[in-house]
């Protein structure tokens, strides 16, 4: 993986560019998937979207920490604000990517075929509800986006999130209806 593209994260999350940082975060994930600084990077700007302005003095103090004391130092993380949520966070970051993945090369059919199998197997994953809609939302499919997010919403309310997904996503679709 190229370094400087790491770093270049790296300094758009100290700056806090957190958009961009995260997007970068993703990218060094998609090519070297165990990145444990790239996953720290991504759960602390989640953290902070969600209220949590520590995230980014954590994410400081873990540069200067071991590969190992950083992987502790995400775990730690990752158990606390996903056990709040009831969500597997490393099921869920490793299937995003996955599907992020297949719908970058053009094969959503993919992706949506193994989470529509996945929801008939656990009808009752939030999880998989929220990665579905979060695919059909980036496929321009904001029916189907709305409809599993407030599935998955419906599942564990804990997740405030989704509630504003929903709500943007209604906007942008009567928006759309009041140009037709």
């Amino acid at each position: 993986m190229k370094r400087p593209m790491m770093e270049k994260a790296i300094d758009k999350f100290l700056k806090q560019d957190l958009e961009n940082a995260k997007t970068m975060f993703e990218m060094a994930l998609l090519e070297e998937p165990f990145n444990v600084t790239a996953k720290l990077g991504i759960v602390c700007i989640d953290a902070m979207q969600d209220g949590f302005s520590e995230a980014l003095e954590v994410f400081k103090l873990a540069m200067f920490a071991t590969e190992e004391e950083k992987e502790k130092i995400y775990g730690s993380l990752v158990e606390g604000a996903w056990e709040e949520r009831n969500i597997d966070a490393e099921w869920y970051m490793d299937n995003e990517f996955l599907a992020q993945a297949y719908i970058e090369t053009g094969e959503a059919d993919v992706a949506r075929a193994e989470l529509e199998a996945a929801i008939y197997l656990d009808p009752r994953s939030a999880e998989n509800h929220h990665l579905l809609g979060k695919m059909y939302e980036k496929l321009g499919d904001i029916e189907r986006a709305i409809d599993h997010y407030e599935q998955s919403l419906s599942i564990n309310p804990l997740q405030g999130e989704v509630s504003k997904r929903i709500l943007k996503l209604v906007q942008k679709k009567n928006g759309k209806k009041r140009d037709s």
